[in-house]
């Protein structure tokens, strides 16, 4: 028997913030219906968040090496149960673009502090000694403010190589979602996002696919449960 889903349903699915079992009910419906999983596209595609972000990024160029692997990540995505939740976005072919043109943008975050404006997240960068010191201790669910800015950390986790990795989100006029992995005492940015926050102060779906594809291209594990991530961020 079909199921129907509204637009609410399906943009609550999109950002995340769907409650099981509808969650795991819609991915299922969009896994087996090319229809739905087209209705969900436009649904995304036509949000003004996607509009806002993105639209603006259409004509630069990208490295082709760049290109070719975040849309072969998103390929090897599709279908897949992907470690974290809300990674709803790898459903969505509309993705691709978008995913690149995020990626090799490379957006920073600011805090104010000291009464300039400094930098707190660029891409191939070190982090900010501020936001170095709190994602060395806080555990995944936390928040702290850093001057006019929020860190909230969302996982930690290992790539391929065992390296340690963090997903967090800075929230400020805009919301940065980034992934940064540890060398000895650094922590480097991986990929920073940038994009208009949703309501309830979390990144929007638009957001999440670049994430999706990133973390699969790095071979993303499973997020680490609340003692392993203490033991491993107490570890040098």
């Amino acid at each position: 028997m079909t199921q129907s889903f509204d637009d609410t349903e399906l943009m609550a699915f999109a950002d995340g913030v769907l409650d099981e079992p509808r969650f795991s009910e819609v991915a299922a419906a969009i896994e087996a219906d090319p229809r739905l999983a087209e209705r969900l596209e436009l649904i995304v595609a036509g949000g003004k968040a996607a509009g806002a972000v993105f639209a603006p990024l259409a004509g630069l160029p990208l490295p082709g090496e760049l290109t070719a692997r975040v849309k072969a990540a998103i390929a090897a995505h599709e279908g897949r149960v992907v470690p974290f939740r809300r990674r709803a976005a790898a459903w969505l072919p509309v993705a691709a673009a978008a995913a690149v043109a995020a990626i090799a943008v490379g957006p920073i975050a600011y805090f104010a502090g000291g009464g300039r404006e400094a930098p707190l997240v660029a891409i191939g960068a070190p982090l900010a000694p501020a936001l170095t010191a709190e994602l060395g201790r806080l555990p995944s669910g936390a928040e702290t403010r850093l001057g006019s800015a929020v860190l909230r950390t969302i996982a930690t986790f290992t790539d391929a190589s065992a390296t340690l990795c963090r997903e967090f989100e800075v929230d400020g006029p805009l919301t940065t979602v980034a992934v940064a992995c540890r060398n000895g005492a650094e922590w480097r940015v991986a990929i920073a996002i940038d994009a208009p926050p949703a309501n309830d102060g979390y990144a929007p779906a638009s957001s999440l696919a670049a994430l999706d594809a990133f973390l699969g291209s790095i071979d993303a594990g499973p997020p680490l449960p609340p003692e392993a991530e203490a033991e491993a961020l107490a570890r040098p």
